[in-house]
């Protein structure tokens, strides 16, 4: 513990593995990466770490711009994956899905959702 708490004091973020950074580090991968293959894998990890709204039941008022910031990053991950993953309907679907599992009331994850189950398989 001593060990971390220093970490922090000298501002060693490296001494952590906080999921925030970790999607954010990837999203910026993958908006740099050139090759579709790295820019998808980028994009699937951010999915993956993500893990629900930050302290969405905290009472924190000043909390509640960030979380809707990093909402915002999460479901445009979300969407710019599908649309890597538009020659694959299942898996850009299912991506979806999961993102929808965390924000099931945001109108863009709807609209994609319904527009990958319009197409057919």
């Amino acid at each position: 513990m001593l060990r971390r708490a220093t970490a922090v004091l000298l501002g060693r973020c490296d001494a952590f593995d906080v999921d925030l950074w970790t999607m954010r580090d990837v999203i910026t991968a993958a908006q740099s990466a050139t090759e579709p293959a790295a820019r998808i894998a980028a994009l699937r990890r951010a999915a993956d770490v993500y893990r629900g709204p930050i302290a969405d039941h905290a009472g924190y008022l000043w909390l509640a711009p960030h979380r809707d910031t990093v909402m915002r990053e999460f479901v445009t991950a979300a969407l710019t994956l599908a649309e890597a993953l538009a020659d694959r309907l299942a898996e850009a679907r299912s991506a979806l899905q999961a993102a929808a599992l965390h924000h099931p009331d945001d109108e863009r994850l709807a609209a994609a959702l319904l527009a990958t189950r319009r197409q057919p398989d």
